[in-house]
Parts: structure tokens; C-alpha cells; sequence
């Protein structure tokens, strides 16, 4: 018997030794990884945790990047640069992605858009705002769109999930929902940074490019956050459709939908699961165009999910001709003032 206890002793010393050398070798990597990958943009103070935000070009109207599940704002950087040539843009990582700071709100679609919001406030954008959001960003969008209706000029929509897709919920393979605090012990313990590495490659990329570093290197940082938001993700999709039909739509606000095609949803185990979701897809992305009176469908053959990557041209272009359609606007508005 005191042999028994004496082994099992030695097992939860041994298990405690390893925990501990596990946080401290996250707590050094972290630091490493920090040092060699500063914040790219500035850290800004929303209220008990601060986001990072980058600030380019100047003029009217702001266009205002909205994130994917798994993206950080430097995925936008092809596409801000050359939009700032003409107007003024800011991009930036959700509460918990790679430099920002968690915080205490929940990862809810609320608490997401209302951080954007006292963000943009804080850097002193005042609106008009052209949203562009790519992916789950759709849900991010509809409920700043509705909590803020006359600071929206118009919306750009990226491959993005209709809302309205989580029709589909019950037959789509759906992350497996875990208490916070799991998440939490594997990402302070540096088990994500052992046996979960993010070896993700953006498309039009190569391994070595900074973005796939950057974002590999700070993944058990924001491991946490991408969890949340992942196993919410329909969750967050039904509080978004519930905005949009109390609003009814976008009336006239502009809104262009950009959508990929290329090996649309590869991953499921036959073709004839891909043909059913990619035209199921497909007649989600066309709902998008009964939201506005004033709404356009752009169809990418050549580009996998990220089209900012693959052809970042198409973005541009879209957030050129909104922007131009807002500046009409006003300046007709301006005319019939004199």
C-alpha cells in the first residue's frame, strides 16, 4: 500500500513538473513570438482590453475590413494598401486574434460589432462606413447594420455565409462545443503549440510568406477565440438573420456580393455532397441580392475561399465603385443645397 502511494506520488509530481515546464515554455514562445512579430498597426484602447487596428489613406467614406473565422487583419493587406490610395480604410483583429486582447465580453455577435463600433470611435471614425467582410463576417455586418443604419453606405460581402444558410444546420458537421476554460489550459500549457500546430497555407501564398508565419506563430494565442467563435458560429448566424428581419433588408444601401466557386466545399467525402452544397451555396449567395434595391453578384471561377488573396483586384474594384457611388451621391446632395 505505501508502495502504491509512493508511485502515485511520483506520477502528480511528474505530471506537475511537465504542466509547469509546459506554461513556461508557452510563456517564453510567447514572448519570442512577439518580439519577432510586433503588433503590425496600433493597440487601441476600447474600454477593459485593447484591439489592433490598422489605419491607412484618408478621405470619405472609412472602408471599414471585417475578418474571417480563422483571420487576423493581415489577411486584408493586399487590398487595403491599394484602397487607401483613395480613401481611408481601417482593418483589425477581433477581441483574442493574434494581437488583440481578449477581454471579458462574450464572443457573441452583439458584443463583436459593438467593440467594432467603439473602435472605430476611438480612431475617430465617425462614418460613413463601407463594410467588407469576408466569411462569418456576414453576421458581423447584418448586426452592424442594424444597430448602426445610418452610418452603413454601403456593404461588400466576400464568399461570406449567408446567414440564412444555417437553414442547413443539422446536416452540416459542426465543431464539438467544449468548456472555455479546456481551451484555456491547452493553449497557457503549450500543448496547441506542441500537437496542434496551424500548418493553414493561404491560398496564392507560400509556406514562407509572413502572413502563414505570423499567423502559424500566434495561433495558441488566439486559439481560445477561434474556438468561441467557432462552435458559436450558427449561433451567431440566427442573431443575425433575427437583425436583418426586423430591419426587413438593406433598402437602397449598396451591396455587392463577391463569390468563389473553385472547389467549392472539397472537403465532403463524395461528389455528389459537393454538387448538393455547392448549389445550395450558390442560391444562398443569390438570397443576398433580394436585400437591396441597389445589389450586384460577381461569380469568381479562379478563386478558393479568400478572393482578397487569389484576385484581390475583384475587391478592389467592388470597394472603388461604391466608394465612387457614395461620393456621387454627396456631391449631388451638395448641388441641390446651394
Amino acid at each position: 500500500m505505501k508502495l502504491l502511494k509512493k508511485i502515485l506520488l511520483i506520477i502528480f509530481l511528474l505530471v506537475f513538473v511537465v504542466i509547469i515546464i509546459g506554461f513556461v515554455y508557452e510563456h517564453i514562445s510567447r514572448a519570442y513570438v512577439k518580439n519577432k512579430y510586433p503588433v503590425q498597426g496600433e493597440m487601441v484602447n476600447i474600454g477593459d482590453h485593447r484591439l489592433c487596428a490598422l489605419q491607412e489613406g484618408k478621405g470619405e467614406p472609412t472602408v471599414v475590413f471585417e475578418n474571417g473565422l480563422t483571420d487576423g487583419h493581415i489577411v486584408w493587406n493586399k487590398v487595403q494598401n491599394a484602397v487607401s490610395k483613395f480613401t481611408s480604410t481601417l482593418s483589425y483583429d477581433r477581441a483574442g486574434i493574434l494581437w488583440s486582447e481578449r477581454g471579458n465580453n462574450p464572443k457573441t455577435v452583439d458584443a463583436v460589432t459593438t467593440e467594432l463600433h467603439t473602435l472605430l470611435q476611438k480612431t475617430g471614425h465617425k462614418g460613413p462606413y463601407i463594410l467588407v467582410g469576408h466569411s462569418i463576417a456576414s453576421v458581423f455586418l447584418y448586426e452592424f447594420y442594424g444597430k448602426y443604419p445610418n452610418e452603413v453606405a454601403g456593404l461588400i460581402f466576400v464568399d461570406c455565409q449567408n446567414p440564412d444558410f444555417v437553414k442547413y444546420k443539422n446536416d452540416f458537421p459542426r465543431p464539438n462545443k467544449h468548456a472555455d476554460w479546456v481551451f484555456n489550459v491547452k493553449s497557457l500549457s503549450g500543448l496547441v503549440r506542441l500537437f496542434e500546430p496551424y500548418t493553414y497555407i493561404y491560398s496564392n501564398t507560400q509556406k514562407n510568406d509572413k502572413i502563414n508565419k505570423i499567423t502559424s506563430a500566434y495561433f495558441p494565442v488566439t486559439y481560445v477565440a477561434l474556438n468561441e467563435e467557432s462552435w458559436r458560429d450558427c449561433d451567431m448566424a440566427y442573431d443575425a438573420l433575427k437583425v436583418i428581419s426586423q430591419k426587413g433588408s438593406f433598402g437602397s444601401v449598396p451591396i455587392i456580393i463577391i463569390t468563389a466557386t473553385k472547389n467549392k466545399f472539397s472537403f465532403m467525402p463524395s461528389d455528389e455532397q459537393r454538387k448538393l452544397w455547392h448549389n445550395r451555396y450558390l442560391e444562398s449567395q443569390n438570397d443576398y441580392l433580394k436585400l437591396s434595391t441597389d445589389s450586384k453578384h460577381i461569380l469568381c471561377d479562379k478563386s478558393f475561399h479568400h478572393i482578397q488573396l487569389d484576385e484581390p483586384e475583384l475587391v478592389i474594384n467592388s470597394i472603388k465603385e461604391l466608394v465612387d457611388k457614395y461620393r456621387k451621391k454627396e456631391n449631388m446632395n451638395s448641388e441641390k443645397n446651394k
